[in-house]
């Protein structure tokens, strides 16, 4: 197949029909050498979705999305479901997936793929309906339209992702660019693959094919679009410039352009002919001249015609493989051939090593650290790797006030530093009031206030200075364990760091001995990770106790102790010393 170019005189009617037969004949073919990506069926099909998507009640849309490849209705179904409607095809749709299941996957799949088509851009929402989660999508569109659908899915899908990345993404800006830009893919043709090349003559300037196929040669020269006549200036020198003409349809027969009818004519079969030594150029070794006509006979002065009446003298009949008649010019090859081309002139592949051919082995399954779960009872802090729990929605976690009122405070004291003096109490109070309304109006105003008491406070301000970061993620590997964790502030100031967590237990404890060991486990944890991160730098932790408040600065022979401790509980669970 590598050796072989079929050449056309235009991409359609012919080029799509020929890839599918080639396909469907599991011959692989590369495709056409260049692509209107609006042309294609399966384009369109996406894009009328997309149309539905932006505007639901767009009745055509709707109809065409609902008939085509993705749920394929048929007319009956459209029919019974259209007649009779008393609002728009998407709220009968709706009314009737209530009771006829003909439409209730269509309906509750509009219905997701709205809710997610204003919020993710264009390649992701078209990937994820095609990808993995919609194969079925992918393979009902390939089953209706044939399998060189799959071409034309895949440059819509590389459109659409280098729109992502050349604009705003946005899918009203990209069905926009889509139908605005006439996008005409254009396809490198000389790669050496082992596939079958259609192209177009223009296209095919300057390459040559050990065998060319001609398979359109019944048709005359045509001219493409409206035509546009030049008619010379009275009196004017040859070569001046001239009057430009278009005609009206109808007005054709006019006596006034019939010279000038007559150039372009004769431009046109000066043009059909270059184009005619083109493609029989094409060929190294083999030449197939074909045609076909339909019902009236072919066009005068067609390729087919004048490549008989050049050669017809030189041809003799003979009959092809599979038993038909031709007719054929040989030239036998009186050269000795000098070695062997193409493909067999390829080495043979060397043969796979083995572990090619065998299942991957099991990885070792790696455990991490989450230093703000660290807790007596768990060694070391280590949990093994595992799926991860789904997290609580928000009236799940506000059905304990405790930990709403640590996030609530955790995010205030995040951003709240950020925000000019005189506004930071309105700002708090509606922060609090949009994302704590489940809890109580003393608790927000309890929250408030006790926020407040922190950042206004001058004791606190080096805490919140332009030199500290606020939740700050940190990844470290500690021997065989990841550290996962997010430090709630990291002050930098005069060379050294300060690790700050916050805390809201109420009554906080009143000396370091009363502290939880989770919690200085928890800032050795993150000060064993800035260590490697920042060599040569005094790292020192401290706990901000919200109610109060006061800030406790934690020893750092308590975070020594705590650090032997993880690194103990690392040690003792894969056999290996400490390690960081």
């Amino acid at each position: 197949p590598g050796d072989i170019l079929i050449l056309v005189r235009r991409r359609d009617p012919f080029t799509t029909p020929m890839i599918r037969a080639l396909k469907r004949s599991q011959i692989p073919v590369a495709g056409a050498d260049r692509m209107l990506l609006m042309d294609q069926l399966a384009v369109q099909d996406l894009v009328a979705l997309a149309d539905v998507l932006l505007m639901p009640n767009d009745d055509l849309a709707l109809a065409v999305v609902l008939k085509s490849p993705l749920f394929g209705l048929d007319d009956d179904a459209l029919f019974s479901l259209a007649y009779g409607r008393k609002g728009s095809l998407w709220e009968a749709l709706k009314v009737k997936a209530a009771t006829d299941p003909r439409f209730a996957e269509a309906e509750a799949l509009l219905s997701r793929w709205l809710s997610r088509a204003d919020y993710l851009p264009p390649y992701e929402f078209f990937s994820e309906l095609l990808g993995a989660d919609g194969q079925r999508m992918r393979k009902a569109m390939l089953g209706r339209l044939g399998p060189e659908a799959a071409e034309a899915i895949d440059e819509f899908l590389d459109r659409a992702l280098a729109y992502d990345r050349e604009a705003a993404p946005s899918l009203q800006g990209f069905v926009n660019h889509l139908r605005a830009g006439d996008v005409e893919i254009k396809r490198d043709m000389e790669q050496g693959r082992d596939e079958v090349r259609i192209m177009t003559v223009h296209g095919a300037k300057g390459l040559q094919a050990p065998i060319v196929f001609l398979p359109d040669t019944c048709t005359g020269p045509r001219p493409q679009g409206p035509r546009i006549f030049s008619l010379p200036r009275a009196g004017e020198a040859p070569g001046a410039a001239a009057h430009l003409l278009w005609p009206p349809s109808g007005e054709h027969g006019l006596t006034a352009i019939a010279p000038a009818k007559e150039a372009a004519k004769q431009a046109d079969g000066q043009e059909h002919n270059r184009l005619l030594y083109v493609a029989m150029t094409r060929a190294e070794d083999r030449l197939y001249i074909c045609g076909w006509e339909g019902q009236r006979s072919r066009d005068k002065n067609c390729w087919y015609d004048l490549i008989e009446k050049g050669l017809g003298p030189h041809l003799t009949r003979a009959t092809d493989g599979s038993g038909h008649s031709v007719r054929r010019m040989e030239c036998p090859q009186t050269k000795a051939v000098e070695g062997v081309q193409g493909a067999a002139k390829q080495p043979a592949p060397k043969p796979l090593p083995d572990w090619a051919s065998k299942p991957a082995p099991t990885e070792r399954a790696r455990a991490k650290l989450a230093p703000s779960r660290l807790a007596p009872g768990v060694e070391g802090g280590v949990e093994a790797l595992g799926p991860e729990q789904a997290p609580l929605g928000p009236l799940a976690l506000s059905a304990n006030k405790r930990y709403a009122r640590g996030r609530l405070m955790h995010a205030l004291l995040q951003h709240l530093p950020e925000v000019e003096p005189e506004a930071q109490e309105r700002a708090a109070r509606l922060f609090v009031a949009a994302r704590g309304a489940e809890l109580s109006q003393e608790l927000r105003e309890e929250i408030v206030m006790e926020t407040l008491a922190i950042v206004t406070d001058a004791t606190f301000a080096p805490l919140f200075c332009p030199g500290s970061i606020a939740e700050v993620p940190i990844v470290a590997r500690i021997g065989h364990y990841d550290l996962e964790g997010r430090i709630d502030r990291l002050v930098v100031a005069d060379g050294r760091l300060l690790v700050l967590d916050y805390k809201t237990n109420r009554p906080p404890p009143e000396t370091v001995e009363e502290v939880a060991p989770a919690y200085i486990d928890q800032l050795a944890a993150y000060r064993l990770a800035l260590k490697r991160l920042y060599p040569g730098r005094g790292l020192h932790a401290a706990l901000l106790w919200t109610d109060g408040p006061r800030l406790m600065p934690i020893p750092s022979t308590s975070l020594d102790e705590a650090e032997a401790r993880l690194l103990a509980g690392c040690a003792s669970l894969d056999g290996t010393g400490p390690r960081t």
